[in-house]
C-alpha cells in the first residue's frame, strides 16, 4: 500500500522516481541474507519502478536516471 501511494505520487517526478528505485534496490539487498521473503517483495517493487522509469523517462530525465543509478 505504501509503495502504491508513493509510486502514484512520485512517478511524475523523475528525481523522486529515481530515488524510489535506488531505495527499493538498496532495501532488497539489506534483507537479502536476513529475510529472503521480504527481499523478494523489495525486488518485485524495484523491478516495477525500474521498468516504469526505463519505459517513460526520456531525454535529460533518462540521462539523470542513468547517471544516478549507474
Amino acid at each position: 500500500d505504501t509503495f502504491e501511494r508513493a509510486f502514484a505520487e512520485w512517478k511524475g517526478d523523475y528525481r523522486y522516481l529515481t530515488n524510489l528505485v535506488l531505495t527499493l534496490n538498496h532495501k532488497s539487498w539489506d534483507f537479502y541474507d536476513v529475510d529472503n521473503d521480504v527481499a523478494e517483495v523489495y525486488v518485485e517493487l524495484f523491478e516495477k519502478a525500474q521498468e516504469y522509469a526505463l519505459t517513460n523517462l526520456k531525454g535529460k530525465e533518462l540521462d539523470y536516471y542513468y547517471r544516478i543509478t549507474d
